[in-house]
Formats: C-alpha cells, sequence, structure tokens
C-alpha cells in the first residue's frame, strides 16, 4: 500500500536531518505487517535517506483511545524489527553522493494502524513548535 508520509526526521552527529514535503519528498511502502519501506529527498540538508524495516514477529495489539468509542484494537506493533538507514549526501544531479550514514538494528519499534484522534491542524501547530533538547541541565 503506498502511502505519502508527513515527516521523517534523523539525529546524526550533532544535526537534525528532516525530510518534509515543504522542502523536499517523502513516501513510503507498508505491507499490512512485516515490511515497512521509506524513502525522501531534503533540499534544506541536500540529503536523501531510505528506511527499510522488517519483522517475522506477530507484533501486539494495541488500544488506542478513540472519540467515539474510547479505548479500542487500533494498532499493533512489536520492538522486534530489523532496521537499515542509509543516508546520502545529494549530489549536483539529484543522485546520491557520498554516504553519511549506514545503520542497522535489530531492535526497531514498528507498528501498523492507530489513526489521528485529534485535528490535523492542531498536529500541525504541536510538530512546529521549537524543542529544546538540551538534557544537561
Amino acid at each position: 500500500m503506498q502511502r505519502k508520509v508527513t515527516r521523517t526526521g534523523i539525529h546524526y552527529d550533532g544535526k537534525f536531518y528532516e525530510f518534509v514535503p515543504w522542502t523536499g519528498a517523502v513516501s513510503w511502502d507498508i505491507a499490512p505487517w512485516g515490511h515497512w519501506k521509506m524513502s525522501g529527498e531534503s533540499k534544506n540538508h541536500l540529503a536523501i535517506v531510505e528506511i527499510e524495516t522488517t519483522t517475522s514477529e506477530p507484533g501486539t495489539a494495541l488500544r488506542a483511545p478513540t472519540i467515539e468509542v474510547g479505548l479500542v484494537p487500533a494498532c499493533k506493533d512489536t520492538c522486534y524489527g530489523d532496521l537499515k538507514l542509509r543516508m546520502w549526501e545529494k549530489r549536483d544531479d539529484g543522485g546520491k553522493g557520498k554516504m553519511i550514514l549506514d545503520a542497522t538494528s535489530n531492535m526497531a519499534a514498528l507498528e501498523v494502524g492507530g489513526g489521528t484522534t485529534v485535528s490535523d491542524s492542531l498536529v500541525n501547530k504541536i510538530v512546529g513548535t521549537p524543542v529544546d533538547v538540551d538534557c544537561s541541565g
């Protein structure tokens, strides 16, 4: 199932790489369960990212709050996914240049389902709010 992703962000080496439709292109392809593939391009950071995750675990159904009927099974997730994340500098011709990051993990948190229980305008206001991530005190 092909869908549009609105936001993907990666913190790496003291930098935040943001992949969003208004500064590039972001897309994903998600199976009903077991396989997730995401990609993005950023004009601001001149970067290209590809993220692919898989799991052979059956997943756990989770309840989520809804306005209509309260808590209902609305998604399925696992913390036992395999993840491959690769990010490149973007060349002037739009192709992949020097690799910035090539990482893997066997502890990826993966989910399908869910939905928005609050309005998109509220989410956009929250997402655009600056956050101080300095935890040094």
